[in-house]
């Protein structure tokens, strides 16, 4: 009799892998984990316009990198957050910090906290250069001049040095 209950187990586990697998294929084979704080991801819109964050490496222009996780609407005040009816639920959790790249250009745009690379010779109006990069959080690693601001973040520390372009 015990033989016949460790056979039964053997077949569950079959059956439950099996199913498992299906749900697998009939979704494409991508399951989207939750992501952690630290993590780098890309939001992309899908068919209907619905943003949604996938994992990707740091160094993708233009990614984020997860600073903090939301609980409530005003977790997010000095970062760039994607929330309804704008992005799914999972990825209006995320509290962002965008990956620029110094000597790119950038417009911020709609919805709000979305980057836009844009060539700096065709910027105009909106539009930042990303003079440097620093992982520190410090505004007075950016010269204080005319048209230049500082961007600065503390989770991962980082501060942008910017500039407009018209």
């Amino acid at each position: 009799m015990r033989g016949w209950y460790i056979v039964a187990a053997i077949a569950a586990l079959v059956f439950a892998a099996t199913g498992t697998a299906i749900a697998l294929s009939l979704s494409g084979g991508h399951q989207q984990a939750e992501s952690r704080i630290g993590d780098c991801v890309a939001v992309m819109p899908d068919a209907q316009g619905e943003l949604h964050s996938t994992r990707t490496k740091c160094d993708t222009d233009l990614s984020f990198t997860v600073g903090a996780l939301a609980n409530g609407p005003d977790d997010c005040q000095r970062y760039d957050r994607f929330q309804a009816p704008f992005a799914d639920a999972e990825t209006s959790r995320l509290c962002l910090v965008p990956n620029l790249v110094a000597g790119h250009c950038y417009r911020f745009s709609v919805p709000v906290g979305m980057w836009d690379p844009v060539d700096c010779s065709q910027a105009g109006p909106a539009a930042i250069r990303v003079t440097k990069r620093v992982d520190v959080n410090d505004t007075k690693a950016c010269p204080d001049e005319k048209y230049k601001f500082a961007m600065t973040y503390s989770s991962p520390d980082r501060t942008y040095c910017t500039e407009s372009v018209q």
